[in-house]
C-alpha cells in the first residue's frame, strides 16, 4: 500500500466522516494512514455495525486497533446514544477475535461457511458489545477493578 498523500486522506475522511474513521500512526513526525475504522449506524434501532482494519502490516500488534475500538465504542454509546455495538469476523482470523474478546466484545453467534476467502469456506463469527456492559465495564474501572 503506498502512502496517501495529506489531500488524498482529507478525501477520504470528508466523504466517510460520518461513519468511518482514518486510523493514522505518527513515524519520525510524519504521520502515516495505517487502516480505517468504520460504524454503519442504524438508527432505528439504535445499533452500530463496526468494522475495522490495520493495512500496513508495520503497524499490527502495536495497539492500533485495540485503541482505536475503544474509542470507537465510547463514541458509539456516549455520543450516538446506541444500544449495541455488532461485528462478524472470520473464525479463521483468530487475533482479531482475541481483540475484540479483550476489549469487551462476546461471542454471540455463527454464520455457518458463510466466509469465502483465498478459496476457503469458513464461519462468521457473529459478536456484540452492549450499552449495559459499557456501563459495567466504566464501573468496573471507576472501583478499580
Amino acid at each position: 500500500m503506498s502512502l496517501l498523500t495529506e489531500e488524498d486522506a482529507r478525501k477520504y475522511v470528508e466523504s466517510h466522516k460520518k461513519d468511518t474513521w482514518l486510523i493514522v500512526a505518527n513515524n519520525k513526525n510524519i504521520w502515516h494512514p495505517i487502516g480505517y475504522a468504520g460504524l454503519f449506524i442504524r438508527r432505528r434501532h439504535r445499533v452500530g455495525i463496526f468494522r475495522i482494519a490495520i493495512a500496513e502490516k508495520n503497524y499490527l500488534g502495536q495497539g492500533h486497533a485495540y485503541r482505536t475500538t475503544k474509542m470507537m465504542l465510547d463514541w458509539a454509546f456516549n455520543e450516538c446514544d446506541l444500544i449495541s455495538v455488532h461485528l462478524s469476523v472470520s473464525e479463521r482470523n483468530i487475533k482479531a477475535i482475541k481483540l475484540y474478546k479483550s476489549v469487551g466484545f462476546i461471542h454471540c453467534g455463527i454464520f455457518t461457511n458463510s466466509r469465502f476467502e483465498n478459496g476457503i469456506r469458513s464461519n462468521e463469527v457473529l459478536m456484540e458489545y452492549t450499552l449495559k456492559m459499557y456501563h459495567q465495564a466504566a464501573q468496573g474501572e471507576k472501583h478499580g477493578v
